[in-house]
């Protein structure tokens, strides 16, 4: 191999994944935590709030993206017609 190929497959492994990415991974394991507060009508601006001081900043959006594919791999159901803990309710 030559030594820009080498250099090449160096820098690629360099690479860090976009940050939300790694925040899906991080969230897929605090995330049965993070739906029993939902289920207990803690607010999504707490929750953002202390997910925050721990380092993982992310807007409300992202938020409730990452909360939708995490319920959409466990197969939860998510009404969009009701507010707060009933949201979440099988």
């Amino acid at each position: 191999m030559n030594e820009q190929i080498e250099n090449l497959i160096a820098a690629l492994q360099s690479l860090k994944p976009k940050k939300t990415s790694r925040y899906a991974e991080e969230f897929a394991q605090v995330f049965d935590t993070i739906l029993s507060m939902l289920q207990q009508d803690v607010t999504q601006k707490d929750i953002l709030q202390t997910l925050s001081a721990s380092g993982f900043d992310m807007s409300s959006a992202t938020f409730r993206k990452l909360v939708k594919a995490q319920c959409d791999v466990r197969g939860i159901q998510i009404d969009a017609t009701k507010k707060g803990a009933a949201r979440y309710r099988a």
